[in-house]
């Protein structure tokens, strides 16, 4: 990734907009849950 790029989840929603310290959690159920730490 560079500077300025856009990541796109794939889903049908509105892109969030992360910036530098943002913590984004996701549970998918059965799947198991992900958590990331934007630095």
């Amino acid at each position: 990734l560079r500077e300025g790029d856009t990541v796109i989840t794939g889903t049908c929603v509105v892109p969030v907009v992360i910036s530098e310290g943002d913590v984004i959690e996701a549970d998918f159920g059965v799947l198991g849950q992900i958590t990331a730490h934007f630095v």
